[in-house]
């Protein structure tokens, strides 16, 4: 069983941490997006993290092992009015994929979104080509709903998960 993880609101130092550490698996991007490596540059993360406290359709948390930041999830396009949003988790290298973190992740981002901010459905979408994603969202408990040549589209909703946790 993996080492438990814990979710923490995105902290300056914590976004820091996350872009510092990211190393992007160039066989995850879509046909015919170009891979360009990702170099850290500590003004362009002051400003994507200035730029995500200014909205309110979204919001983001590091995932922690220990005290090592390990990746990202976000809650974004949140629709109050709905009770839902889209649902992104990024780990940040080899080293911690594979391991079930993302599953333990995204286990942990359905209760937060479920319980605390009172979301009644998340939905995710994953490239078809991210077999570990795949297998990491089936496991948290989201089915697939749609897909194209490209991506899958997932779901779950609230009274799903707590019929699961009735069983």
């Amino acid at each position: 069983m993996a080492e438990p993880l814990r979710l923490q609101p995105d902290t300056r130092e914590s976004c820091h941490a996350f872009y510092r550490a990211l190393r992007q698996d160039p066989a995850l991007f879509a046909e015919g997006e170009a891979f360009v490596p990702y170099r850290y540059d500590a003004a362009e993360v002051d400003r994507r993290f200035d730029a995500l406290q200014a909205r309110r359709d979204k919001r983001s948390y590091a995932i922690l092992l220990g005290e090592r930041v390990i990746g990202n999830l976000c809650f974004k396009h949140i629709d109050t009015s709905a009770g839902s949003c889209e649902l992104g988790v990024c780990l940040t290298d080899e080293s911690v994929k594979g391991r079930g973190y993302g599953t333990q992740a995204e286990r942990l981002a359905l209760r937060l979104g479920f319980e605390e901010l009172g979301l009644s459905q998340i939905r995710a979408k994953c490239l078809k080509q991210n077999r570990r994603s795949l297998r990491a969202l089936q496991k948290a408990g989201f089915h697939r709903t749609a897909e194209d040549a490209d991506f899958v589209w997932f779901s779950v909703s609230r009274e799903e998960m707590i019929g699961e946790k009735k069983k």
